[in-house]
């Protein structure tokens, strides 16, 4: 894990926040393989701002919360470029951050065997966060993994922290490949007492979609309320690309 969070916990200031990230933190063309990680992140990123993951590859992990996490106030962070196969385990997830950039990765988890979270990226408590120009296969048959790209809100504290987001903002889903998946982007993915399922100012577009399990775009859910300005355009769905079959869009 690279980073820290000062002050006291659950009183964090702007200050504290800002006087302990970590600046510039480069993580540039390494590769991580064929280990297992019990419940803890592979690559753990607390507190880091102006940030670069790139051309790293990743694969036979097995066991991980995610194969990199942005968790925890980092801003202006890059996950770019990474290729990322046969792993039973989320490639990233960004919680409570802002400005993040997940592009041009390539995830191809044909070959895994196991269940699988969520294939490309998770967005939880966060804003501002781009994803795009990335290409994403799922298992043939597209029946694990809950989907390619997810969000979702915890109403709570992170870790007895201070949220500064308690409801995802400023999503952009833009020009990706995704097949091989149960939803292909899954909005929110997660509902219960403890979720806030009230995400806005999400663009979902340009994206293209192959055969898989069910729906490649899934927004809301029956108990759903306070979603807002939720933009769907230009995206496209052929069950003649891949595997599996494709649904419709489910609202």
């Amino acid at each position: 894990a690279v980073g820290n969070i000062g002050g006291t916990l659950g009183s964090e200031t702007a200050s504290d926040i800002e006087n302990s990230a970590s600046n510039n933190v480069r993580f540039i063309g390494n590769t991580l393989k064929n280990s297992t990680n019990s419940t803890y992140e592979t690559v753990l990123c607390v507190n880091c701002k102006n940030g670069l993951f790139q051309g790293n590859t990743y694969h036979g992990i097995t066991q991980a919360a995610a194969l990199t996490a942005f968790f925890g106030y980092n801003r202006n962070m890059q996950f770019v470029d990474n290729i990322i196969y046969n792993n039973t385990v989320s490639a990233f997830y960004t919680q409570e951050s802002d400005h993040i950039k997940v592009a041009r990765n390539t995830v191809d988890m044909r070959e895994a065997s196991g269940s699988l979270g969520d294939l490309l990226a998770t967005v939880i408590n966060s804003k501002d966060v781009t994803i795009e120009n990335n290409t994403v296969r799922g298992y043939t048959d597209g029946s694990s993994g809950s989907g390619g790209i997810a969000a979702y809100d915890n109403d709570s504290t992170f870790d007895g922290h201070v949220s500064r987001y308690p409801d995802s903002s400023d999503i952009t889903i833009r020009d990706n490949k995704i097949s091989g998946y149960y939803y292909g982007v899954n909005i929110p993915s997660q509902t219960s007492s403890t979720k806030r399922i009230n995400q806005k100012d999400i663009i979902i577009e340009g994206n293209k979609f192959g055969k898989a399990e069910f729906s490649p775009i899934q927004i809301g859910h029956a108990s759903t309320t306070g979603m807002d300005r939720i933009f769907i355009r230009g995206n496209t769905a052929s069950s003649s690309d891949y595997f599996g079959n494709v649904g419709g869009i489910t609202i």
